[in-house]
């Protein structure tokens, strides 16, 4: 870069794109033991990540704890993969 020059990392229609891949996902986990294993390997990789406390429909989900996830689905998989993470689903939270 020459004096003065500003140099953008990503052009606007690439956030735009980033920002439809970026959505709220809940992983539901089988014990709270593997609901924060999951919420700090996410935290890990710079993703904003929560428990939540799960309500019991009938179904079994473990202990009832899960994750919210801000992040794509595809990078979720990845890191619980790459960190031997066990979930029973991933479900897409609406806004």
């Amino acid at each position: 870069m020459k004096g003065g020059e500003l140099k953008h990392s990503k052009p606007a229609s690439s956030l735009r794109a980033l920002a439809k891949i970026m959505k709220r996902y809940f992983v539901i986990t089988g014990t709270i033991t593997y609901a924060i294993k999951c919420r700090d390997a996410l935290r890990r990789h710079g993703y904003k990540a929560e428990l939540k406390r799960t309500v019991n429909s009938g179904g079994n989900v473990g202990c009832g704890y899960g994750v919210i996830a801000v992040c794509s689905l595809d990078e979720i998989k990845e890191i619980l993969f790459m960190y031997s993470i066990r979930y029973l689903q991933i479900k897409e939270v609406e806004d």
